[in-house]
């Protein structure tokens, strides 16, 4: 009972919630477990459950035991039953060892029994006994006795402690040589301002934090004083890691300890039998791609601000007023000073990055040109983030009757204003354009996107595709030591709408075949698989910046709440030409910056894999104030017999977000059009294989990615594997059939590693053999191809199905083939965009518009929908004409 909190005080008795009386009180924080009251009830009663109380079985003669009647059970062995148990519980209520009580809240409350806290008595521990079974220890227990943990039939014996026994760990805390552990985590999840102080009192003499659980943060560049010991939880990932993280130790002594514990699997293992690989192997020189044009273009905005020579104030007060205002005094001398330099940062340029594939005079004007406006436009975004917090702040102030919880979120929002203005480490100019992508940061990622959590000020940094899939409104996210619930977008943090490589909002057209996106107007046909798109056109904001709220939970909530899943695609366009190449009788197509949307269609509830027909709806948001809403009430159906009602009330018939914020919710999915190498395989008669063909391409597809990290030594999570089905239809079922097998490169601009890879393909299918050598799982394990990313598709790995195909593959030679083409449904270009503009879908199109026009033919209808006669649609046409009582179709 003491354990389950089953005590009769107004505590344990009452739902609290987080502003009640006696949560303030007491300084309880409900939540996991806090402020849920319980209580038992009599023999032979059931349990109860509801939203606001438990009451808990002392016996039950059906089922699992109750926990009461199982310990009851240990103490009287063969002899307890329920008469025996009803009169000790009947005993114990008469003598008040437990008591009557109501417990629950409001109308929903119910009577058990408690024990009264004015019966208990705590006293220091003089003697102890533990369990022989279970290691159980026990306080001024009898020896002899049961032991009191459920489900345990040990007995307790007199126990004289830990360190009679001699137990190591109780010798190293009872020696005076042995410090006090004082530990603290230093991570990417610990705001900029907490690490620093945690630093600083780590290096303090005498230490006041002695331990440092780290994530690589503290890998790189940071010297951290008199460290005497690094232990890794698993080997690095390659002897430069290794040599960072352990040079940590012994810089002022010149002596440290590292240790390294081996994982159970083949990377932890193979070093654990080489280690002198790891302690002393080479190590390779960074890997970079002189022509990605995203990293040039930051470091040309550098460039520019280095010639403008700006000296940046500590904070944004001179640029933003405490209303969140653009300071225009100060900011239009700066933008002229940035534009003056412009030239001649493009003249520098042009010098350094010269014979660099890309960087042209036009490229580089173009870029050195827009370092004012994109200046602008991120003091702009800050000051609406400024101006956001203070107008929260400031309706919460003029509450009439403010709640606890209103006075939490002031003081939150006036925090955040004073820190995004104020606060150097937030509020640093040079910092700010980082955030925003602009400039290089080591801890920012070169396509923003970000979560902000509740009022801090600083947000969790993350590169856009991955923040669309992390960070969307419903997922559950576990930051700083809290538990957040993602609510909706956060407009104004760094990776808002308003900035991407791509389009802020875009149209598609999913394909019921092979569920590629075509751009919307582009073709009546797939691009990818020509069948016909007869589905609605949906839309897709670009929002990478999110906004999360803590979210305590009941720890039944916590434990067994139902999984959601998103339905996130990359849906490439193969709109730009390549390289080919073959390997034996399979086709290979190298591309470079081939147009990827990455598109989360929104929540699944039931299932990793949405399969074939399967669609996602999306997320229902308001783009004006970003947040995410419930889907609208469904229509109440006919009644069969008229009936009086009571009229609604018009404020219970309103909207509450229109109470709020004048926007209109929209049904939306969140995409990000981005460029990036991608790597083609076309193996012929794969699709023939349906099914088992699909196991076998994710199975070599995450194979060959082994064999990349591998033989290139880059994390596994550079490349991004995608196998792209079509919906084939046998035997009156469909399946799913293979068409190629695309590896994308993850890095924005591209790290040029797949380039290595179409050329050494037969190595890296040599490095995959050697990872799965020796292998003996039954199908796959996060030993050869299973991994946390790839768990949608953990049902259809199997090492077994791709590994003589990895063999051949690694005997065959490489020979160039020329050219690859694009898509024949190119949809870029000023005629394309010409053609929307006129209403047309395709530039064939507007000449045949142009024709009608010119031989003075009635001006025609555009895209008309031909149905049947139940309304289903059975094509589209371009043109539709009517005149004199005539109808014509034409097509382009």
């Amino acid at each position: 009972m003491r354990s389950n909190r089953a005590v009769g005080h107004d505590v344990f008795r009452t739902r609290l919630g987080r502003d009640d009386r006696l949560a303030r009180q007491y300084g309880i924080a409900p939540g996991r477990q806090v402020g849920f009251p319980m209580a038992f009830v009599a023999p032979e009663l059931r349990t109860r459950r509801t939203r606001t109380y438990e009451l808990r079985a002392t016996w039950s003669r059906v089922g699992g035991h109750a926990g009461a009647q199982t310990l009851w059970q240990q103490v009287l062995g063969a002899r307890a039953s329920l008469e025996s148990f009803t009169g000790i519980f009947e005993w114990m209520r008469d003598r008040g060892f437990i008591c009557a009580v109501t417990i629950g809240r409001n109308a929903n409350e119910a009577t058990g029994f408690q024990i009264p806290v004015e019966i208990l008595q705590f006293e220091i521990g003089r003697t102890f006994a533990r369990c022989t079974v279970c290691g159980y220890v026990e306080a001024n227990a009898h020896p002899g006795g049961a032991c009191p943990r459920r489900g345990c039939g040990g007995r307790v014996e007199t126990w004289a402690g830990a360190l009679a026994e001699e137990n190591l760990n109780a010798l190293l805390v009872q020696a005076e040589t042995s410090p006090v552990l004082i530990a603290e985590e230093h991570s990417a999840a610990v705001p900029d301002e907490r690490r620093q102080e945690i630093e600083r009192r780590f290096k303090a003499a005498p230490p006041e934090v002695n331990v440092l659980a780290c994530t690589p943060t503290l890998e790189l560049g940071s010297n951290i004083g008199d460290l005497e010991a690094v232990a890794m939880r698993n080997i690095p990932p390659r002897p430069a890691n290794y040599a960072q993280r352990t040079g940590r130790t012994g810089r002022r002594s010149r002596m440290g300890i590292a240790v390294g514990f081996s994982r159970n699997t083949p990377h932890d293992g193979y070093f654990f039998d080489h280690p002198d690989e790891m302690i002393t192997g080479a190590i390779a020189a960074p890997r970079f791609n002189p022509a990605n044009p995203e990293a040039l273009a930051r470091h040309l905005r550098s460039l520019v601000l280095e010639e403008a020579r700006v000296e940046f104030p500590a904070n944004l007060a001179p640029y933003l007023t405490d209303e969140g205002d653009v300071n225009e005094a100060n900011v239009e001398p700066l933008i002229r000073q940035v534009e003056g330099a412009q030239a001649r940062a493009a003249e520098r340029a042009l010098q350094v990055f010269t014979g660099v594939e890309g960087v042209t005079l036009q490229w580089v004007d173009g870029i050195a040109r827009s370092v004012g406006r994109d200046l602008r436009a991120a003091l702009e975004r800050r000051g609406r983030l400024i101006a956001f917090a203070v107008r929260r702040m400031r309706d919460l102030g003029q509450k009439v009757t403010q709640t606890p919880r209103d006075q939490e979120a002031e003081r939150g929002f006036r925090q955040m204003a004073n820190r995004l203005r104020l606060d150097f480490r937030h509020a640093y100019l040079p910092r700010v354009l980082a955030e925003e992508g602009l400039l290089p940061g080591y801890a920012f990622p070169g396509d923003p996107g970000s979560l902000a959590l509740g009022y801090d000020a600083e947000p969790i940094f993350a590169n856009r595709v991955q923040a669309q899939r992390e960070y969307c409104p419903g997922q559950i996210v576990y930051a700083r030591g809290k538990r957040w619930a993602v609510r909706g977008l956060a407009l104004h943090r760094p990776g808002s709408l308003g900035r991407s490589s791509g389009a802020e909002r875009f149209s598609f057209t999913l394909c019921p075949n092979c569920s590629l996106a075509n751009p919307h107007g582009a073709a009546n046909n797939c691009l990818r698989c020509n069948t016909l798109l007869d589905e609605g056109t949906q839309s897709a904001v670009d929002a990478g910046a999110f906004q999360a709220w803590s979210d305590e939970v009941e720890p039944e909530s916590e434990e067994e709440r139902a999984l959601v899943f998103f339905d996130v695609r990359a849906h490439p366009q193969r709109n730009v030409p390549g390289t080919a190449f073959a390997l034996g009788p399979w086709h290979l197509e190298l591309r470079r910056q081939e147009s990827i949307w990455w598109i989360n269609h929104g929540p699944l509830e039931r299932s990793f894999d949405p399969g074939p027909g399967v669609r996602a709806t999306g997320f229902r948001l308001c783009l004006t104030c970003g947040e995410r809403l419930p889907p609208p009430p469904a229509p109440e159906p006919p009644k069969a017999k008229r009936r009086r009602h009571a009229p609604v009330a018009p404020q219970a018939a309103r909207d509450p977000h229109a109470d709020r914020c004048s926007g209109e919710p929209e049904q939306v999915a969140i995409g990000h059009q981005a460029r990036a190498d991608t790597l083609r395989l076309g193996v012929p008669g794969i699709e023939r294989l349906e099914d088992e063909g699909v196991g076998w391409a994710w199975s070599f597809a995450f194979a060959i990615v082994e064999g990349v990290a591998r033989l290139f030594e880059i994390d596994e999570e550079d490349l991004e594997p995608l196998v792209l089905t079509r919906r084939v239809q046998s035997n009156s079922a469909a399946h799913e059939a293979v068409m190629e097998i695309v590896w994308i490169d993850r890095t924005l601009g591209g790290s040029g590693i797949l380039e290595s890879v179409a050329a050494r393909f037969p190595e890296v299918a040599a490095a995959a053999v050697r990872h799965l050598n020796g292998h003996d799982c039954a199908k796959a394990c996060y030993r050869c191809l299973m991994t946390y990313r790839n768990q949608r598709v953990h049902r259809l790995l199997d090492w077994r199905l791709a590994w003589h195909h990895l063999e051949a593959a690694a005997r065959e030679t490489l020979e160039p083939r020329g050219a690859a083409r694009v898509s024949p449904h190119v949809t870029e270009g000023p005629e394309w965009d010409e053609a929307r503009q006129a209403g047309c879908e395709s530039p064939p199109e507007l000449r045949l518009l142009r024709a009608m026009r010119e031989a003075g033919l009635p001006e025609p209808e555009k895209q008309y929908w031909v149905l049947d006669a139940s309304g289903v649609p059975l094509t589209r046409v371009d043109f539709v004409g009517r005149d004199a009582g005539c109808f014509s179709m034409w097509m382009a």
